[in-house]
């Protein structure tokens, strides 16, 4: 259960966490899947699909575009999935009306102390609520990564069993090119001031290098937006900045292989789909530390900085400085760190039994 899903692009990461799971588990005759999602976008347009009916979706799994409750007979062998917190039809309603029906909570990043500043006080509200519905015979959890199983135990505690499994990547043909003349950066996220795109357009003032800056994405915050474009009138010749939109899934590939480097400098990040997908084609990524992929400067794959002006330029001005052979290491180093840290042929198995545990 997710409140979007696909065709749904807007919502970013957990949907390509939904999509790459249910396709893996798919291939499996022992799981039979039901995908419960809205019918709208998260701008709230409505999607051109069938509603209020399962659809298939694949061979072991079928969608049901809901208009109204997603309500369902369940069987006893039933496990909900639910992703995300604070959706009243997708995470209120399965945990209150279906309490004898096992279920399995990926909170998606929602529990981070950044996510949970964010409209602070509503979000107490509703965790304290939540703690008093919340049985641990009846709820585990889902991290995918450590930071996230911690952030689960500073709200819930210890008393829930926390299944840590990284989530799966998309699967994308590595096309390593040689170095553009003209650096080119490349964003595709949700616009929204956890991803510090105003700051890197501020940062690029300060550039002396020939960089052309390209971001993809669903604007979610107009306010942070409108920073963004007027920052964006301030910057020199030497600096070319264009907002391209919402991208289809299917189009990443395309547009990463364009991309000299892959710049987010996330506040924080559960997964970071985006820069995984660059990782995994070559191409080296410019982030920031409260992200689960680290060490990347050891590893020539890319540079984890603060998000401060300065740090920004300067790691923006490396890259644009390195010649081709230079360049050419970090692209190695990108795929490499890949294979190494992000690339794991038991997610399958792990997610299997965690379905079958719960």
């Amino acid at each position: 259960m997710y409140s979007y899903f696909f065709p749904a692009k807007q919502a970013g990461g957990p949907i390509s966490s939904l999509k790459n799971l249910i396709q893996t588990l798919s291939k499996q005759s022992e799981c039979s899947l039901v995908i419960l999602t809205g019918k709208h976008e998260l701008d709230g347009s409505k999607l051109n699909i069938k509603y209020n009916r399962f659809v298939r979706y694949s061979k072991q799994a079928v969608v049901k575009y809901c208009a109204g409750l997603p309500i369902f007979s369940t069987k006893k062998s039933c496990i909900f999935y639910i992703n995300g917190l604070y959706s009243f039809r997708f995470f209120f309603l399965p945990i209150v009306f279906y309490s004898k029906t096992q279920k399995i909570l990926a909170p998606r990043g929602m529990l981070h102390p950044n996510a949970l500043s964010n409209k602070s006080i509503r979000k107490k509200i509703f965790l304290k609520f939540l703690k008093l519905l919340t049985r641990p015979n009846r709820i585990s959890f889902h991290a995918t990564n450590s930071e996230e199983q911690q952030h689960i135990k500073n709200v819930f505690g210890e008393r829930f069993k926390i299944h840590l499994i990284k989530n799966i990547s998309d699967t994308l043909s590595i096309k390593t090119k040689e170095k553009n003349n003209v650096t080119r950066l490349v964003s595709i996220c949700r616009i929204s001031y956890i991803k510090s795109i105003a700051e890197v357009i501020a940062a690029l003032q300060y550039s002396n290098q020939i960089i052309e800056y390209h971001v993809y994405g669903f604007i979610e915050e107009e306010a942070y937006w409108e920073r963004c474009i007027s920052l964006s009138k301030l910057l020199p010749a030497n600096i070319s900045f264009k907002y391209n939109g919402p991208v289809d899934n299917d189009n990443i590939e395309m547009i990463l292989d364009d991309a000299d480097v892959y710049i987010q400098v996330s506040a924080s990040e559960n997964y970071g789909h985006s820069l995984v997908n660059a990782l995994s084609v070559g191409v080296p990524i410019i982030t920031g530390k409260n992200i689960p992929w680290q060490y990347l400067e050891t590893n020539c794959a890319g540079l984890n900085i603060d998000i401060e002006g300065e740090a920004i330029r300067k790691a923006v001005d490396f890259f644009a400085d390195l010649g081709k052979d230079e360049f050419a290491v970090w692209q190695k180093g990108a795929t490499t760190y890949y294979d190494k840290y992000v690339k794991d042929s038991s997610l399958k198995e792990q997610y299997l039994q965690m379905f079958r545990s719960a």
